[in-house]
């Protein structure tokens, strides 16, 4: 038989054993928070030391990224080599190698895959890696035998200079239109209306249509690349509801429209027989009084920042000029019609220092789209018709966002090292194109340097 002295002994004892199991779990909490309080830093030190090396890739100026994130992560008080301390930063320039030294933190590695942006490839070279491995001494946990408890942190940054992109997947003919089920790009009715496409596709923000299955004709394995549903094509590989591919408009637009010129100068013009010449003056204006003068216009290299158009404008005169870019200003609301003999016979900028490079005509957005129109119809074209019979293409690209382009009738088309770019492009009767499109040769818009944390 028990007696109460001797239950109170038992008691006594749980009781030591229960403080003792709490003052572990106290120890073991304090112990853990402090390690969970010095990883959570670490971690905001491996972020702040990757995106600085990123940003040393992006500027792309010859600065030593690595050295960088090191410097960043000893600032925040990881000083590689001290007490627990290792700090390591990889570079990706050979993405198999970092493999094991990732590992590390107890992830695999995952290389970057070759994505494209606006068809640029996204290379290794341009990610970084930081791992923090430290450890934080324990107060309580070494009556465990736990002396210290270890973390790793690491982080993922990547960075890309500033380039020469190569905007809507290397299309040749592209319809901005965003709107379901409306057309952004439809072709001529008539079996003799015909687009001759090589190079580069078409590609269609919403819907692509073809009223007649043989009025396109691709080569160099180029087709057509639609948001939206796409009908009446043969003889390609038609890629239609790729949802992913969509621009929003306006805003996935602006950033890739050449700079807007001062427009602060007019241009002067001097005439001989039937040709104007027309000369810019700094800010390179015009008050587009030659779009419809009747007479044959030589445009001297530079940029024409085109103002006074209104209504219909019937251009019967050729447009001619080397080295030359033609802004229209988004106030305005006309009709640009090349008619019976009007052609546009110009080609634009070569030197690769010109910011205008590659663009023979652009203008801004307007509100609504389709106020501003440029039409090649009747025996109207864009190419200049030779003495004996040959045919000199316009060079350049056509990038008017907001402007519905339509070559109808007897138009014809002649453009090399181009892409036409509107916000609807369409062709009716028996009026024919002929564009070309080149990679290395076309106008490409300026992608800003990027930096992220990806992981």
């Amino acid at each position: 038989m028990f007696t109460q002295e001797r239950t109170q002994g038992q008691a006594i004892i749980l009781i030591a054993f229960a403080i003792i199991a709490l003052v572990a779990i106290t120890g073991l909490a304090i112990d853990g928070g402090n390690v969970f309080s010095d990883r959570r830093h670490a971690q905001s030190a491996a972020d702040n030391a990757a995106q600085a090396a990123a940003l040393l890739i992006s500027q792309n100026n010859g600065g030593a990224p690595v050295t960088a994130a090191i410097t960043i992560a000893t600032n925040n008080g990881y000083t590689n080599g001290s007490g627990y301390t290792t700090v390591t930063v990889y570079t990706m320039d050979n993405p198999l190698a970092l493999l094991p030294a990732y590992a590390g933190c107890g992830t695999a590695l995952n290389v970057p895959n070759d994505l494209t942006q606006n068809n640029q490839p996204d290379l290794p070279k341009y990610y970084i890696v930081v791992t923090i491995k430290s450890a934080v001494k324990t107060y309580f946990a070494p009556v465990i035998g736990i002396p210290k408890l270890s973390y790793c942190a690491y982080a993922i940054s990547h960075g890309v200079p500033g380039y020469k992109g190569i905007p809507f997947y290397g299309s040749a003919i592209v319809g901005l239109d965003p709107n379901q089920p409306d057309n952004s790009f439809d072709s001529g009715t008539a079996e003799a209306a015909k687009w001759y496409i090589s190079g580069g596709g078409i590609f269609s923000n919403a819907n692509a249509y073809s009223k007649n299955s043989n009025s396109v004709t691709f080569t160099e394995g180029a087709c057509i690349a639609s948001v939206g549903a796409s009908s009446g094509f043969a003889n390609c590989n038609v890629q239609q509801n790729r949802t992913d591919l969509f621009y929003n408009y306006p805003t996935d637009i602006i950033p890739l429209l050449p700079p807007t010129p001062a427009c602060t100068g007019t241009a002067t013009q001097t005439h001989s027989g039937q040709v104007y010449t027309v000369h810019p003056e700094p800010g390179f204006e015009t008050v587009g009084n030659n779009w419809s003068g009747g007479l044959d216009s030589t445009f001297a290299p530079g940029v024409y920042c085109i103002k006074g158009l209104s209504g219909m404008t019937v251009i019967h005169n050729g447009i001619i000029g080397t080295g030359v870019t033609f802004y229209f200003d988004p106030s305005m609301i006309f009709t640009l019609k090349y008619d019976g003999n009007g052609y546009l016979g110009a080609t634009a900028p070569t030197d690769p220092n010109n910011p205008y490079v590659g663009v023979l005509m652009f203008g801004g957005i307007t509100t609504p789209p389709c106020t501003q129109n440029l039409e090649i119809r009747g025996q109207g074209s864009t190419g200049t018709t030779n003495p004996d019979g040959s045919i000199t293409p316009i060079t350049g690209t056509i990038f008017m966002p907001s402007a519905c382009i339509d070559y109808r009738g007897n138009g014809e088309g002649y453009n090399t090292d181009s892409m036409m770019i509107g916000y609807k492009v369409s062709s009716n009767g028996t009026s024919n194109l002929y564009i070309k499109y080149d990679s290395e040769l076309n106008w490409k818009p300026n992608v800003s340097p990027t930096v992220e944390l990806t992981k």
